[in-house]
């Protein structure tokens, strides 16, 4: 849980930029930047906004993630009609293997309990589980798929993202006041935080990369 305020990544932008008191790029237009810079972080890395939710389950097979997510990552489990009661693992079969085996599978015998899923990675909100939930009374799974964070209402509350990724923040920041047309326009200092946001990004990438290797 995050506890870097938007406050915290203004200042901390704001010091760089040498305009502490904030005549040069005011604080309304950093805190928008706040909000764009925690939506392209997780364009650019959207395991940085991994949900891990229960939800509810609709009739038949073809099931969408959330309002306002990015993509369907895996059902981790289902979690009974009132979810939070642990239930069977899922098993992950590719779509065209379930359509081999039974071409009729979408209108299979329903039940609550999530046997098999699987999706299309051209079509990342949408999921199909097996066999069909039913008309009434369906089930509910626990679900992880890459989200949005919710802007900040205000610069007092925290950010959406892991506090590691406040200085990628700070970064984004000060590319996009530096991008700004006007007296204190700077392509090149835009261009350089653009490359530091980025390579931060890319750098926690590889860190998780080679933890993982580590661990073999």
């Amino acid at each position: 849980m995050s506890t870097i305020t938007g406050t915290a990544i203004i200042n901390a932008a704001a010091f760089t930029l040498q305009d502490a008191t904030n005549t040069q790029w005011d604080r309304a237009e950093l805190f928008g930047y706040v909000n764009d810079g925690q939506r392209d972080i997780c364009l650019a890395k959207p395991d940085a906004c991994t949900v891990n939710a229960s939800v509810a389950l609709i009739a038949g097979t073809k099931q969408a993630i959330p309002a306002g997510a990015n993509a369907f990552v895996k059902i981790a489990r289902n979690m009974g009609t009132n979810g939070t009661t642990p239930g069977r693992v899922p098993r992950e079969i590719p779509l065209a293997v379930l359509d081999m085996q039974n071409p009729n599978w979408h209108t299979a015998t329903a039940s609550a309990i999530v046997m098999e899923y699987g999706y299309d990675e051209r079509d990342p909100k949408t999921y199909y589980v097996s066999p069909p939930q039913p008309a009434s009374g369906m089930g509910q799974v626990e679900l992880v798929y890459f989200g949005v964070p919710a802007d900040l209402s205000a610069e007092a509350n925290t950010i959406g993202l892991d506090d590691i990724y406040k200085t990628a923040l700070v970064n984004y920041l000060i590319y996009r006041a530096y991008l700004k047309e006007g007296e204190f326009n700077n392509p090149a200092g835009a261009t350089a935080h653009r490359a530091e946001f980025l390579a931060l990004l890319g750098a926690k990438d590889k860190a998780e990369e080679d933890d993982g290797k580590a661990g073999k």
